[in-house]
């Protein structure tokens, strides 16, 4: 996977890749570019100077201004390695998430979907079905994800949600000093646009 100042973590290895001090105090991870995402960022990074020099932002200078921290959901439930498919799914029934991170101790070590949870039923015409009750025994360290995409809480908004429409994902675990501090949902992104866009709206 490829990004500037997003990352990709293995936490199931601990392979951290920590963030640096790059453009606006922004993680600068740079794992393998394109052209099109480096242009991306120079275009940001010109717009927002361009905005600071005449110092009357657009209507939507609030929102670039806003970080992953300003927005984020800060009480996050997570699930451990050992939990069984059949509680997941209970849990997915319950809290109506999209995925949960995986949490061992403090550090998060994956991220589990109910994508990743339908997979177990994913049959093949050549494969033997296991038993309902075999298969519901698995647990979350079966099917998660320990390779996946993760914000610090400095990232600016505008580029969780670059991640968000590139990778289809649905919510961003937010990470510092390889602790899990929080996690960014669409409905954030949302609230956020809403949020620095109100003074405009009710004029």
């Amino acid at each position: 996977m490829a990004f500037i100042y997003g990352e990709c973590r293995r936490g199931i290895e601990r392979n951290q890749i920590r963030p640096g001090n790059g453009i606006n105090s922004l993680p600068l991870i740079l794992i393998k570019s394109s052209l099109p995402n480096l242009l991306f960022d120079i275009a940001q990074v010109a717009l927002d100077h361009s905005f600071r020099l005449h110092n009357s932002g657009p209507v939507l200078y609030k929102f670039l201004e806003e970080t992953a921290a300003d927005c984020m959901t800060r009480s996050v439930k997570t699930v451990s390695r050992d939990v069984t498919m059949r509680a997941l799914m209970a849990l997915f029934e319950r809290d109506d998430f999209n995925a949960y991170p995986v949490v061992e101790g403090a550090h998060p070590v994956g991220l589990v979907s109910k994508l990743d949870f339908l997979k177990c039923f994913a049959f093949t015409p050549t494969q033997l079905v296991p038993h309902y009750d075999e298969l519901m025994s698995k647990v979350v360290a079966d099917v998660m994800m320990p390779a996946f995409i993760y914000v610090g809480a400095a990232t600016k908004l505008t580029r969780v949600l670059q991640l968000m429409v590139e990778h289809r994902v649905r919510s961003i675990p937010v990470i510092d000093q390889e602790k899990l501090i929080g996690i960014v949902s669409r409905e954030d992104v949302m609230r956020a646009l809403k949020r620095s866009t109100r003074h405009q709206r009710t004029n």
